[in-house]
């Protein structure tokens, strides 16, 4: 409509073209960007009984892998379905606290760091994203070693 009406005064003489060209600024044609998608693994802790627990920013995986080496060697992507979950806001962020299954088999071979009557376990988990260009991104690998008793 302004450009309309820059014209209209154009041809009516009411207004120079140089003025015209000064009073209606080019548009740039800027290519749409799609939004930044990141998914962020902050931490894993890994427990005697139940599933282990992560916390998380960013966008929702569609797939994890979990594994008691830090190479993944013997874990492959699986679907990632979200269960039960809390968050905490820490100043802009909101980290998002769920759980996944342990490795079908954390306990390590090496017991370094361990105690008699214990047994070393270690669980390492990694998330990924497919942005809606189709790309796919990982977090950072993020893991928990612990030592676990097996006597009374």
């Amino acid at each position: 409509m302004r450009r309309a009406l820059v014209t209209l005064l154009t041809t009516a003489g009411l207004l120079s073209p140089l003025v015209a060209k000064a009073q209606v600024p080019r548009q740039p044609n800027l290519p749409v960007s799609p939004p930044v998608e990141v998914v962020t693994l902050r931490s894993v802790t890994l427990f005697p009984t139940g599933p282990a627990q992560y916390e998380r920013a960013g966008t929702k995986p569609v797939e994890y892998r979990i594994s008691k080496y830090p190479t993944f060697k013997d874990a492959s992507w699986r679907a990632f379905v979200e269960g039960p979950t809390t968050t905490k806001v820490e100043g802009s962020t909101t980290w998002i606290v769920g759980t996944v299954p342990p490795p079908a088999n954390p306990f390590l071979t090496s017991q370094a760091g361990c105690d008699a009557n214990t047994i070393k376990a270690a669980s390492f988990l990694q998330f990924r994203i497919r942005t809606v260009s189709g790309q796919l991104i990982t977090s950072d690998v993020r893991g928990d070693s612990t030592c676990w008793s097996i006597g009374g």
